[in-house]
């Protein structure tokens, strides 16, 4: 059997979701408390898979002051505008986290609170009905006579107002200005995006450095991720067939305009800015290549992309729905309900680690389709997107979420959040545009249109109550 790695279009496709290597923590079987779900899915049926992967996050604090007294310090370095881009840009710049899981990086980019960061950052922010959306906690910082950033007591909470997945943007908004600030300190955005050759400068939170953390380096090129950073790769010298299959799979996948550099990032500074010897924005963070070997250079989101980004400030919350597809590498599949038809697909990170979700085909058309032969020839080009029909999906790790699709259409519309120490809370999408509400039930008894597959589901839902 030819392993999914080894073919072209595999290849393409891994390496747009695994620019940076995924950080999570292994989960145990044991650790899980569906017992039963546990037990029924030992007996599993292997299906070869390559899951979505990138970065974790680590992020950073800010806000100015000293001025005058930098005078001192700023004689005292061999690259004076280094220090200058530091003082002017610092304090705008926030850390971003859920003070549980991890952080990330973000700047304010007006005085009245907005913030931007990476998509990827919030993406496992909790869920506010309070507030209509994903909430964040900000951390900022003060810049002290010596040049050096202070992190203030406490943090402040930010709504996400919008994401965009394409691009790895987030736009934030605190919910209040720090007390007796009535303007933060903020980022201008260059005028444009400067040459390869042209000094610039990262600062951001790495988990393996300190807090505002500043780079020094050049740009080193521009490109669209993920068609021009793997072409080269495999097209260059290639049979004439791999060639086509490479570029049919380019041809419709979206890209996001990207600036490298040789700054040097590391996991952490995602969501962090890159600038200019004036302190200007002139690309935003969010990777390092996968391979330790090739990170001599660092992605970064292309000014344009950016500006497209924010031409559009939305008035209210526009919530983004969790995925429900689970972070893992191995799938397989389980017959829950014991009828020997395999209607579940069971995620896990390898074939001896629990499971990190699963996905249940409640009307089994899967069974029936194309992607069963898939399965049992154990083909590479197996996609459980494509090929499984999923009407519900559970996530395990890192906080359980629950999925349905009510109406049957392919598309996933009541998404179910339960928290222990929280309110649980519900999302509904209705004429395309997702409301967050509490959650009156983790498994509601008749969440389908459908009798048939309400009387299909109870049979399932034992296994979770």
């Amino acid at each position: 059997m030819r392993s999914i790695l080894q073919h072209p279009v595999a290849m393409l496709t891994s390496f747009a979701l695994a620019v940076v290597p995924m950080i999570v923590a292994p989960v145990s079987a044991d650790e899980l408390d569906d017992a039963k779900l546990r037990d029924k899915i030992k007996d599993t049926e292997t299906v070869p898979w390559v899951a979505p992967q990138h970065l974790g996050w680590r992020l950073e604090p800010s806000l100015p002051k000293h001025e005058a007294e930098l005078a001192t310090a700023r004689s005292q370095f061999r690259d004076p505008a280094a220090i200058e881009v530091f003082a002017k840009a610092a304090p705008g710049i926030v850390y971003v986290t859920d003070g549980e899981t991890g952080h990330g990086s973000g700047f304010f980019v007006r005085e009245d609170g907005w913030i931007v960061t990476n998509n990827h950052v919030v993406d496992g922010m909790p869920f506010s009905a309070e507030r209509g959306g994903q909430v964040a906690r900000i951390v900022y910082g003060d810049l002290d006579k010596d040049g050096a950033m202070q992190v203030m007591p406490g943090y402040l909470e930010a709504v996400v107002y919008k994401r965009d997945e394409t691009r790895d943007l987030a736009l934030l908004k605190l919910t209040k200005l720090p007390a007796g600030v009535r303007r933060v300190p903020f980022i201008e955005r260059a005028a444009k995006t400067p040459s390869a050759g042209t000094s610039c400068y990262a600062i951001g939170h790495p988990s393996s450095g300190v807090l505002w953390t500043l780079r020094v380096g050049v740009i080193s090129g521009h490109g669209r991720h993920p068609h021009d950073h793997i072409v080269p790769g495999l097209l260059l010298g290639v049979d004439p067939q791999v060639t086509r299959e490479v570029q049919a799979a380019l041809k419709d996948q979206p890209f996001r305009r990207t600036t490298l550099s040789t700054c040097g990032v590391n996991p952490g500074d995602s969501g962090g800015p890159l600038l200019d010897e004036e302190g200007k924005l002139i690309a935003v963070t969010y990777a390092v290549p996968a391979d330790v070997g090739d990170r001599s250079f660092s992605y970064h989101v292309e000014l344009q992309e950016v500006e497209e980004f924010l031409k559009d400030w939305p008035k209210e919350p526009r919530p983004t729905p969790p995925s429900s597809i689970p972070q893992a590498r191995n799938i397989a599949t389980a017959d829950l309900d014991e009828d020997q038809i395999n209607e579940t697909l069971v995620f896990s990170v390898d074939e001896e680690s629990g499971p990190k979700g699963i996905w249940i085909d409640i009307d089994q058309d899967s069974a029936s389709s194309p992607s069963k032969k898939k399965m049992l020839n154990r083909l590479s080009t197996f996609d459980p997107v494509a090929d499984w029909d999923t009407e519900f999906a559970m996530v395990l790790q890192p906080n359980k979420t629950i999925f349905f699709d009510t109406d049957n259409d392919n598309r996933m519309d009541l998404i179910i959040m339960p928290r222990n120490e929280r309110k649980s809370i519900q999302m509904t999408l209705k004429n395309d545009r997702w409301t967050v509400t509490t959650a009156t039930e983790i498994f509601p008894a008749k969440p389908f249109q459908s009798a048939e597959m309400n009387e299909r589901w109870r049979t399932f839902a034992k296994l979770f109550e």
